[in-house]
């Protein structure tokens, strides 16, 4: 009855994506060339929904925590600290230059890299103690934010502006190369997380839980780690840091249906993520006239939601 109920409001839910998406492309349409280029933009919010949807669904059922998603682990501080070191060392000409695939793959290496150190090795030495490794992720987020910052400040007021356009989320700036490398790995990604969707979904009910129906728990989870660092490193490079987009969409869908199968949550925060996102491009582009940037949209509304969490969750703690 609930797979049934899901179905139903999947298929609601993709008419909406699909006629936003529809909207996007087709209205105010003047040239081929604008054509091929809003079709390489939601090709682009497609993979980066995915890529949060999963990673924010699977984080939660990890850590076992409604509020907290994969960038509080430090990853998207991590991508400003990069951008903002080569502007501080190298000057914003190298920045700009930073454009084909070679930097594309440093930037995507170094912090898969992070984040494997962090999700792997910490779980490991901490015993595999999920709460020390979050805690470990916060605190190196703090870190290279704080580094970011101080160095930001150091800044010409010119290069800051170029710096600024790297580390503003931005779905304008997409090269073709790009999206086909992320298309390929993040297909090769799918499938593996197909393959532990229902792991995922008995590893939900809790560590003792688990293990009792035969999981093997301390792996289990440093796979999903893998996966959820990859998705999250694709996404970031990509289009860069969207940090409250993956709260907005599990928190949306947790409420939406109440499916505890991890298939329908994954497929209910893309869509979603696509319909937020798609939303925020027509109103970025139709209202605003390019004055602002998606990112800041996403932002200003998973800010005021990410507070209205907290306020609820710390109301149902005090009644319990």
């Amino acid at each position: 009855m609930q797979d049934r109920l899901a179905i139903k409001k999947l298929m609601i839910l993709s008419l909406i994506s699909l006629s936003l998406i529809f909207i996007y492309i087709f209205v105010g349409l003047k040239s081929e060339y604008i054509l091929n280029l809003r079709i390489k933009k939601i090709a682009a919010i497609i993979l980066v929904c995915y890529a949060t949807g999963y990673s924010a669904v699977a984080f939660q059922s990890i850590t076992n925590n409604n509020i907290l998603t994969p960038s509080i682990m430090g990853l998207e501080s991590l991508y400003i600290f990069l951008q903002t070191l080569v502007v501080y060392i190298f000057g914003s000409s190298k920045l700009s230059k930073m454009t084909g695939l070679p930097e594309f793959f440093v930037s995507l290496f170094l912090m898969i890299i992070f984040s494997l150190l962090i999700y792997v090795f910490l779980f490991e030495k901490l015993s595999s103690s999920v709460n020390m490794v979050v805690l470990c992720g916060i605190v190196l987020g703090g870190l290279f934010g704080s580094l970011s910052n101080f160095m930001q400040v150091l800044l010409d007021p010119n290069e800051f502006l170029i710096l600024q356009g790297k580390i503003f989320a931005s779905f304008n700036t997409i090269s073709y190369g790009y999206l086909q490398i992320s298309s390929i790995i993040l297909f090769i990604v799918l499938i593996i997380s197909l393959y532990f969707m229902a792991k995922l979904d008995v590893l939900s009910l809790g560590k003792k839980t688990a293990i009792s129906l035969g999981i093997n728990y301390s792996r289990l989870v440093k796979i999903i780690f893998v996966l959820i660092s990859i998705l999250v490193s694709i996404s970031t490079v990509l289009v860069g840091p969207m940090t409250f987009l993956g709260i907005i969409v599990v928190s949306i869908t947790r409420q939406y249906i109440s499916s505890y199968k991890h298939v329908y949550k994954t497929a209910f925060s893309t869509i979603i993520g696509i319909i937020l996102v798609v939303g925020s491009m027509l109103i970025m582009e139709r209202i605003f006239s390019y004055d602002t940037a998606v990112s800041i949209i996403i932002n200003f509304i998973g800010g005021i939601y990410f507070i209205y969490l907290i306020i609820k969750e710390n109301k149902r703690n005090v009644r319990s």
